[in-house]
């Protein structure tokens, strides 16, 4: 019986042993139950980004570009001065097409809050700057997919 303990006292500190000598696997960890995936949020200020304008509903540029005004007063009138009339200010033709300008606009007008407005009111302000500076005809249906098509030179 001595014998048969020592036997079996061995091989529990052979097993004892070996299981030290082994590097234990690193824990995992267990995931817990969460609630349904919710919408990732949205920051509160984002980065404009040049955007298509929205399709227009058959409005005329000339529909478009008195919307357009209420927005550059609203908007753009603090920094700039009165809305334009006659021919294309200079400072605007630095520009090439008309994608050109409203892609400088969505991304650095306003100033102070850059591609806080609405796509539609970006699309506005264009339509409003190309009538008024003689660019498009006001009963002209401005194509938002053509704008690369309207040169401002």
């Amino acid at each position: 019986m001595r014998r048969l303990t020592l036997v079996v006292f061995i091989l529990a500190v052979a097993l004892l042993a070996a299981d030290c000598a082994s590097p234990s696997p690193a824990p995992t960890a267990t995931a817990r139950p969460t609630a349904a995936p919710t919408a990732p949020q949205q920051p509160t200020q984002t980065l404009a980004q040049p955007t298509q304008p929205p399709a227009t509903t058959g409005k005329t540029a000339g529909e478009l570009a008195a919307l357009g005004i209420a927005v550059y007063k609203k908007s753009c009138g603090k920094c700039h001065d009165d809305p334009f009339a006659g021919p294309l200010a200079s400072g605007l033709r630095t520009h090439r097409t008309a994608q050109d300008l409203l892609r400088f606009m969505q991304t650095k007008m306003p100033q102070d809050a850059p591609g806080s407005l609405p796509e539609e009111e970006y699309f506005q302000v264009l339509a409003d700057i190309l009538v008024d500076g003689q660019v498009v005809a006001a009963d002209a249906v401005l194509d938002p997919g053509k704008l690369a098509e309207i040169t401002l030179k």
